[in-house]
């Protein structure tokens, strides 16, 4: 079933997103179970919402891939909320947002 994971932190910057995007290498290395990956920042800091095929993929990509980034850069990794996905859609418009290298 697939899940939703939502991250906020007011600990995590621009600057340190990029880092940890960088380091993580998501074009090249997409991690398996992956969906979709959203980003924004507000007045109370960052807030990340994923959806994964399945709590395994997200958990092996937590422990596999994150985990060692934020240990790198020195940054307190903070645990999601993880919601199980209702209903999920999208439209063809999402295409445009679609790293240049997913979609070539």
């Amino acid at each position: 079933m697939p899940i939703m994971a939502l991250f906020r932190s007011s600990r995590v910057d621009r600057a340190k997103y990029d880092a940890i995007i960088e380091q993580l290498d998501l074009e090249r290395s997409p991690p398996p179970g992956a969906m979709t990956h959203t980003c924004g920042f507000d007045e109370n800091g960052i807030c990340v919402a994923d959806v994964w095929n399945t709590r395994e993929d997200f958990e092996a990509f937590m422990t596999d891939r994150l985990a060692p980034v934020f240990a790198k850069l020195n940054l307190d990794m903070e645990r999601p909320a993880i919601i199980d996905v209702y209903a999920m859609s999208a439209t063809d418009a999402v295409d445009r947002y679609k790293p240049a290298l997913a979609v070539a």
